[in-house]
């Protein structure tokens, strides 16, 4: 009867759950590699939607939260790439330069998507956010730039073994945690 083939089905489940409780770390890890999971990236750009430039106020309120993920990911290279100039580490390289192009991807995706809202009919306040926005961009961008520029010098310092006086040090202790602040 259906009763009792619902009964055995749950059976089952809560059983096939039970035994595989102790293996969730490791299916986890399978499941990710065998489903590859869509670039971090792509995901939040996905706000950017097309159909929302025919209501351009909607479109830039939903432009900030691309602008914000930048911005954060602009902050995270520049002081993961500062950190490389105290210790290098070359995973923290990768991850600097991974961020970079991270950042060069959003500059793409919300520079077009900017441009694209332009040619709709702005209003002043709206036209003048856009611009700004446009502008933001390039300059996140180029703090990964300048980032990525840094840890090439750190590479260099390490490769060539080049340690820096104490006084050097406290120097650019200063410096770059002013330019952090």
């Amino acid at each position: 009867s259906p009763f009792e083939i619902a009964i055995v089905h749950s059976i089952f489940n809560v059983a096939t759950t039970f035994i595989l409780l102790p293996f969730t770390k490791n299916l986890e890890n399978i499941a990710n590699l065998v489903i590859k999971d869509k670039d971090a990236v792509e995901q939040k750009t996905t706000v950017l939607d097309e159909r929302l430039l025919t209501v351009p106020s909607f479109a830039i309120a939903n432009s900030f939260e691309a602008v914000s993920d930048m911005a954060d990911t602009a902050d995270k290279a520049f002081c993961k790439a500062v950190g490389l100039l105290e210790k290098f580490d070359e995973a923290e390289e990768a991850e600097v330069i991974a961020l970079e192009q991270r950042l060069d991807f959003y500059e793409d995706k919300v520079g077009t998507y900017m441009i694209k809202l332009n040619k709709t009919e702005l209003a002043d306040a709206d036209s003048k956010v856009a611009t700004k926005i446009l502008h933001t961009i390039n300059d996140f961008e180029r703090i990964g730039d300048h980032a990525k520029n840094i840890v090439k010098v750190a590479a260099e310092i390490n490769n060539k073994n080049i340690s820096f006086s104490k006084e050097a040090r406290e120097e650019l202790a200063v410096l770059t945690n002013a330019l952090i602040d």
